[in-house]
Parts: C-alpha cells; structure tokens; sequence
C-alpha cells in the first residue's frame, strides 16, 4: 500500500464499533499524517470527536507493519495501548477498516470516505460492497 494514499482526513460513514453507534461520541473524524517513529515508517493516527458538545482526541502512531496492517500505539498516558487494525478494502475515496479487540475495545469494521458527506452513489457502492462482502452488522453514521 501506498502510504500516501492513506494520508490526509477521513470521516466515518459506517461502523459496528460501540464508542462509534452508541450516539454519545458524534463528528468522528480520523487524520492521518506520514511520519516515522523509532525508525518505524507509518502514520501520526489522529481521532476527534465530540462528546457533550466538547471536543476530544485520541493520538497515537500507527506503525506500517505490512502491505496492508498497522500497529497504533497511543502517545502520552495512552502509550500503555496498543491495537492492531489493517485496512481489508480501498477505493480512491472510501476504505473499510478492520481493528482486533484490545484489552479495552471489541474488534470492529468502519467505513470512512475523504468527503464528509457522501453521494448516493457512493452510498450505493459502499452498501453493495458491505452487503457482498457480508458485512451486515456496520450502521450508518451521521455527520
């Protein structure tokens, strides 16, 4: 995988992950910035969001540890966590995320696009994909 496609921000479209579909954490959006760490090739993993109408972030760094798979190692107090996550599909604009449990989190799928709001085609797409690839548990987030 070309690292820099990866680069830039991406919003959440679908996802099956409790922090994400409860409704308590709303607007996710992930930034990912090329870097390296240890002498490690990878991404500065960036998440925000809002909860209560305050803005919060989770940082960390996803080393590239193949083709396709990352290890995210949070900074600050958050270096005690590390999860595993590898992204399974790619288009130009829309990617499906697959991240293993943690001690703390379920293993889950996300969809994020480059476009925080998403044609219908897109929609479309992402939906015939999801469906064909037996997927059925991601809901649609609102943005």
């Amino acid at each position: 995988m070309d690292l820099q496609a990866l680069e830039g921000t991406w919003y959440l479209q679908y996802s099956n992950f409790p922090m994400w579909i409860s409704g308590k954490r709303i607007k996710p959006i992930f930034q990912y910035r090329l870097g390296m760490r240890k002498g490690k090739k990878g991404v500065h993993d960036s998440v925000f969001y809002t909860q209560n109408g305050t803005k919060h972030s989770i940082l960390g760094f996803s080393v590239w540890e193949s083709e396709n798979r990352f290890k995210w190692i949070g900074n600050a107090w958050l270096s005690l966590l590390s999860s595993k996550w590898q992204i399974l599909h790619k288009q130009s604009d829309w990617m499906l995320i697959y991240f293993e449990k943690t001690l703390l989190t379920p293993s889950g799928y996300d969809v994020v696009s480059k476009s925080k709001e998403i044609t219908i085609e897109m929609e479309r797409e992402i939906e015939l994909f999801l469906k064909q690839n037996v997927f059925y548990s991601l809901q649609r987030i609102s943005q």
